[in-house]
């Protein structure tokens, strides 16, 4: 039986011609470098994304704490007159009971009379915590004296950081 000619001697129909091992070692590595480009180009995209989502919450929690800057959200919570700190919890955060009440312990030692320094429940405080836009426990406020929210800290807080915090809130200053 004849078979179909592909024209060139020696030859099955349709088979592909051999390459030389040199041009096929370029080829893999064309395409290695082509999945690592492919790599590189999601990895860009995941870091921008990640980026512009950062960008965003930052922005998001400005324009919320300006909102707060000119309100008293505490007023009949909190006295007037001192700064204050204000720190959310839960019965069962583990970090709040081992780390933040501690530190706002310290807290409440070094500063003496020259700041409030109290703590609320999380859960029963709902439309508080949506208002100033809590979205974990433990959480700290900090308010100058007319009551004004100047600081939210998302997570914990230690002492100097609430302490310099308080400073920068008191127009008079906290020592």
């Amino acid at each position: 039986m004849d078979r179909p000619s592909c024209g060139v001697a020696g030859m099955e129909p349709f088979a592909r011609p051999p390459r030389h091992p040199a041009a096929i070692r370029r080829r893999i590595a064309a395409e290695r470098n082509l999945e690592m480009l492919e790599r590189l180009a999601i990895l860009a995209f995941l870091l921008a994304a990640a980026l512009l989502a950062w960008a965003g919450l930052r922005l998001w929690r400005a324009a919320r704490l300006r909102r707060l800057a000119s309100e008293s959200p505490f007023a009949g919570l909190v006295p007037p007159g001192r700064p204050a700190v204000v720190a959310f919890s839960t019965p069962t955060c583990a970090e709040c009971h081992s780390r933040q009440l501690p530190a706002l312990a310290r807290l409440t030692a070094a500063l003496g009379d020259g700041a409030v320094v109290t703590t609320l429940s999380a859960l029963d405080h709902p439309e508080l915590v949506d208002r100033i836009g809590i979205l974990t426990v433990p959480a700290t406020v900090v308010l100058d004296e007319r009551g004004h929210v100047r600081q939210v800290n998302l997570g914990f807080a230690d002492e100097r950081r609430l302490a310099a915090q308080l400073q920068s809130a008191s127009s008079t200053g906290v020592e």
